[in-house]
């Protein structure tokens, strides 16, 4: 994905190839549309879901893997840039977030909030130990990402766990 010459680094993008020479300022660029490329962040749902920073209004844009990760490859695939993790994330564009559960859209559908208040109102009563309703179902499921799962042998007939002492 990314080539070098020299000190220059040259990072494929939709548009085409991007080429950064790498002084000072040109990492911090690099870094910062590296961060802000598609296979790394992901734009929101509602296009009027926008930040604001000194008069400049862009559509907000979520991380797709932690910081670390993208570090990480960030490395893997540029080894000669002189760039520390500190650097990395300071230079992320303020309008690539980091996605909070708070902070996204969810489903308020009568069947899922019912789900949520009975999973909500178990935990209160200390039956379950489950937080919320994706835990109950990865605790339940061997892979919660896999329609074919809930069928399968290990997980057809399994039940979620129980505080007995509490029942």
């Amino acid at each position: 994905m990314a080539s070098e010459a020299q000190n220059h680094l040259c990072y494929e993008q939709s548009g085409g190839l991007a080429c950064y020479v790498l002084t000072k300022l040109g990492t911090i660029f690099f870094v910062s549309s590296v961060i802000a490329f598609k296979l790394v962040s992901r734009n929101t749902a509602g296009k009027k879901e926008t930040i604001t920073k000194g008069k400049e209004k862009v559509q907000k844009r979520f991380l797709l893997d932690s910081m670390k990760n993208l570090f990480k490859a960030f490395k893997s695939e540029n080894p000669n840039a002189k760039c520390s993790y500190f650097y990395f994330t300071k230079n992320r564009p303020f309008y690539v977030v980091i996605p909070t559960v708070d902070g996204r859209d969810m489903c308020l559908c009568e069947v899922h909030s019912n789900a949520a208040t009975k999973i909500k109102a178990l935990k209160q009563k200390r039956v379950i130990s489950a937080l919320d309703l994706s835990t109950l179902i990865s605790e339940t499921v061997c892979d919660s990402t896999k329609k074919e799962c809930c069928t399968c042998n290990q997980c057809r007939d399994k039940e979620f766990k129980i505080n007995s002492d509490s029942v």
